[in-house]
This record gives C-alpha cells, structure tokens and sequence, in this order.
C-alpha cells in the first residue's frame, strides 16, 4: 500500500525481556490482522515500572521525529493492547485540523473508587496530530514525568493539559473485562495487573 502524508501510524513500546515480549507479539498480530500500520519498539528499562510508563511522552516525541516525513498523525496505543477493528477515526481526524490530540476522559462519577474525581485521561490510547502546539504537550508533559517519576504517567499529563484535547471515545479502550462496549475498537488488557501480583517485578513468574 502506498505510503503518502496524511496517514496515521501507530506506536507502541515496551521493556524486552520481560512479560511484555508476549503482549508486543500479540499487539502486532491484531495490528496485521486489522491492516493497521504500526511500529512496535523495545525500549530500555528505565529502572522501575512507574520510570518505564513515564517515559511514554519522550517516545512520543521520537515518534513524532522518526515517522514526520510520512505520516501526518501517530496512533499511540499501550503494548497490552490489541486492535479489535481498524481505528477510523485516526485516519477521519486528519480532515479536521482542529483535532490536534485526543485522549478518553473515562468518566470516573458512577465507579465505587472515585477519589473525588469526574474523570481520568486514559493515556493507553491516544491520537497525536504532528505539530507545533502537540509537540509542544509532549515536551511540557515529559518534564512533568521527569519531575515526578513516582506518579502515573497520565496523572501527570492531566497536571498540565489544560483542556488541550478532543474526546476520544471509549471504544477505543475498552477494558477487556469492565464496562458495556458494543463494538470496541481497541482493547487493553491491563499487564499493570499482572505487574502488581508479582510485586511490580517484571520478569514472567517461574
């Protein structure tokens, strides 16, 4: 398929040698099964779980520079995440210049845990147009994660957003076994699960 500025790719990475290896696998078989560009890269572990999630806005940003030359948008999506159908809307959204970036707002007012909050930014799925004002999110955000390497990644995002973004809708991160979604688009399988029962360890249980 020929390859011309406007398409989306999408990105994902992961810590190699550790129970991501089998989630990157199964992320790149449902991206080939649903015809759907994607780069999958390892990436170093950073030092601990909470270092690994937040260095999600620097890959962005290296994201951005490696495929800018031929791709208008990236699809970012987490690593434990699997594509049910190919994502329309990363490819709609490059008709509407004022979608810059779009992330879900999971409506948090109706979930027995709410800490007091409306909503979280879900930052397992996002759309990131190619430009000056979201290379600008990217960058105030990784020094948000620098600076706070203790806290969620996508806690941090929503200390500095601002309203900087479009609503991505929920299908597009589904949680595998939670909440009604008739036609999800994208899946998340929730490693961070897996990494908690074995005490933030990422190595595969013997």
């Amino acid at each position: 398929m020929a390859i011309f500025k406007g398409d989306f790719m999408c990105v994902a990475y992961y810590t190699p040698n550790t129970i991501y290896d089998k989630y990157a696998l199964r992320l790149e078989k449902s991206a080939r099964d649903h015809g759907v560009p994607i780069d999958i890269v390892p990436v170093p572990n950073q030092g601990n779980w909470y270092k690994n999630v937040n260095y999600k806005p620097q890959f962005i940003l290296d994201m951005m520079e490696k495929h800018g030359d031929h791709y208008e948008a990236l699809g970012y999506v987490d690593v434990d995440a699997t594509f049910e159908r190919f994502p329309e809307l990363f490819r709609s959204f490059r008709y509407l210049n004022s979608i810059k970036f779009a992330i879900h707002p999971f409506d948090r007012s109706c979930y027995h845990d709410n800490r007091g909050k409306t909503h979280e930014l879900v930052s397992s799925c996002m759309y990131i147009r190619n430009c000056t004002d979201t290379i600008q999110l990217m960058v105030e955000w990784a020094e948000e994660c620098q600076a706070n390497q203790g806290v969620w990644d996508q806690v941090n995002l929503e200390n500095i957003i601002k309203g900087r973004y479009y609503p991505l809708p929920f299908e597009y991160c589904k949680i595998f076994d939670k909440y009604e979604c008739e036609h999800p688009v994208i899946k998340q399988w929730q490693a961070s699960r897996e990494v908690r029962a074995n005490n933030y360890s990422l190595k595969e249980k013997k």
